[in-house]
């Protein structure tokens, strides 16, 4: 027969009762020692001290909490937080210049800068009196750009006016942007002679270099360097510019044969623009023309 299936009850035995947990004696007498101790205190007078040394201790942990929680915190979140002002601020700026365009046609005036090229690759749009480039004589012209990377983008009238700025006064930046330019290493700039000792000089190594020719400075810059007033300037290509003086008309077809034999052959990579003269004054260049 199983046990569970015995029916007498003084056949089963009663179940120990569990013993009493040493846990809740020493919490009884726990709170015995501490009632005894505080009636201690306020029997002998000593409980405001105690009170004094609570505020204080109180007081120790809420200036921790000012300075290690308050203060230093903005001091090791302020890098952060300036991180985060930068941020709202470039992203405002990008929604702003989402006006002028896609991502990669917003506009960095600081990358803008005049280019030379030949009229005929440009729309007749492009120039006066409807667009912002500029004829410069002997079938060339002078654009603005935008430079994005490893190209550039012609800047036409509407994007003047989405950039909210004057034609004049882009061009003016362009040509701080150019001046900026023209100090870098990467423009060499090499005085050179030629065989009767007339001085020439050469300026290469940039696609800007062209540009040059309008820098408001480069007619006092070559008047120093070549000894001479009256200036005339080559532009075989526009990574070279060739500055020389006038001198009669058989030292300049001697030059012009020097120049022709030098860049007649142009590299694959490099741009040709004209064979012509421009003369270099402080006003600035100007098609120059044989009488």
């Amino acid at each position: 027969m199983q046990r569970g299936s015995d029916a007498s009850p003084r056949s089963q035995t009663p179940e120990p009762r569990p013993a009493g947990s040493w846990v809740t004696l020493a919490l009884f007498f726990g709170a015995a020692l501490a009632a005894a101790v505080l009636l201690s205190f306020l029997t002998l007078g000593f409980i405001t001290p105690f009170f004094v040394l609570g505020a204080a201790i109180f007081a120790i942990i809420g200036l921790q909490y000012l300075v290690w929680g308050w203060w230093f915190e903005r001091i090791y979140r302020a890098p952060y937080l300036a991180a985060q002002a930068e941020e709202a601020r470039r992203r405002a700026e990008a929604s702003s210049a989402s006006r002028f365009g896609p991502a990669e046609a917003r506009w960095d005036l600081t990358r803008v800068f005049p280019y030379v090229v030949m009229e005929s690759s440009v729309h007749a749009a492009a120039l006066p009196p409807h667009g912002v480039g500029v004829r410069l004589g002997h079938a060339l012209a002078i654009v603005l750009v935008h430079e994005q990377g490893s190209t550039c983008r012609q800047i036409e009238a509407d994007d003047v006016a989405q950039m909210r700025i004057s034609a004049a006064e882009l061009h003016r930046r362009a040509l701080e942007n150019l001046a900026s330019v023209a100090e870098h290493p990467q423009i060499v700039k090499r005085l050179h002679r030629t065989d009767d000792g007339s001085p020439y000089w050469v300026w290469s190594g940039h696609w800007l270099v062209a540009s040059c020719l309008k820098l408001p400075d480069l007619y006092a810059q070559a008047c120093e360097r070549l000894g001479a007033a009256r200036l005339l300037v080559s532009l075989p290509r526009r990574e070279t510019m060739i500055i020389f003086p006038e001198g009669d008309q058989a030292s300049r077809e001697r030059m012009r044969a020097r120049i022709r034999q030098q860049h007649g052959e142009q590299p694959p990579d490099e741009l040709p623009l004209t064979w012509e003269l421009f003369s270099l004054t402080p006003a600035g260049a100007t098609p120059f023309h044989e009488h």
